[in-house]
């Protein structure tokens, strides 16, 4: 980033809070902070609810205090959701549930959630799209071409390469369009 040459407000930068490190958010953040030698994150994430050790109230004010302190300017959280070919096993982490919780107590709302977001997952996570859009929080798409790059040969490939034809743009970017479409 440095190398760049880019002043810092000119790029966003987001990192997580992964738990991995048995550190608390505030730790992990200034950590991270440091290793990237920036004041500022632009977006910091609870990984996932495991790493707030059932803590999720307690672990939000952390964060929302690395936020007053301008240290974040924007935190949110992540959903966590592991699939197979076709067949999908779901691990729902930021559910509704989830997120009733954290905003029980929360005076500064998560501004995303982000979250498996391809058209082999929709049905199952409609329920956490429609509670999000009620509460404005943002769902920021990941793994939105699974179903081209690890699981091909599935039902949307035809529906998806013709509408790619048609409009003269890659599959890549129709799904990534319908992620889109879905915030």
């Amino acid at each position: 980033m440095k190398e760049s040459g880019l002043a810092r407000k000119e790029y966003w930068l987001t990192t997580k809070w992964s738990g991995l490190d048995n550190k608390n958010a505030r730790q992990s953040c200034e950590e991270s902070l440091e290793k990237l030698g920036v004041e500022y994150i632009d977006l910091y994430l609870i990984h996932h609810p495991n790493v707030t050790k059932g803590d999720i109230p307690g672990a939000w004010k952390q964060m929302e205090e690395l936020h007053k302190e301008g240290k974040v300017k924007s935190i949110g959280v992540s959903k966590s959701v592991h699939s197979r070919h076709l067949g999908f096993m779901l691990t729902c982490s930021f559910s509704v549930d989830n997120l009733e919780l954290l905003l029980s107590g929360a005076n500064v709302k998560p501004v995303v959630n982000q979250i498996l977001l391809h058209p082999y997952v929709i049905k199952s996570t409609e329920p956490l799209l429609k509670y999000m859009k009620h509460h404005h929080i943002v769902p920021e798409g990941y793994s939105s071409l699974i179903p081209l790059t690890s699981e091909p040969g599935g039902p949307v490939d035809k529906p998806v390469n013709k509408i790619a034809k048609r409009l003269g743009v890659k599959p890549e970017q129709v799904l990534l369009a319908w992620s889109k479409a879905k915030e």
